[in-house]
């Protein structure tokens, strides 16, 4: 924990400038201890999964995946036009 908070400073001239540092430190903490968590059941950090180098086909291989999931999520015209329907009644 102390490498996650290090110094902590707290500006304590407002109740306001007070409230805003406590939850930029408590943030930063959440932040810090969820890159630590394991991803869906692996067993490499996400920190440690990030730095690891990748080939270009798998680089590729993963493009491709997302590239599929976004399709895959862009509805049809039919679909598009319910979703518009309520934003041009309001």
């Amino acid at each position: 924990m102390k490498k996650v908070l290090g110094q902590i400073r707290l500006d304590v001239s407002s109740p306001k400038a007070l409230a805003k540092n406590v939850l930029e430190t408590i943030l930063s903490v959440y932040i810090h201890m969820r890159n630590r968590l394991f991803l869906r059941g692996r067993s490499e950090q996400p920190v440690r999964h990030m730095r690891r180098p990748l080939s270009a086909e798998q680089r590729h291989a993963e493009h491709r995946r997302l590239k599929d999931h976004v399709a895959a999520k862009a509805a049809g015209e039919e679909e598009q036009l319910k979703l518009d329907r309520p934003h041009s009644i309001s």
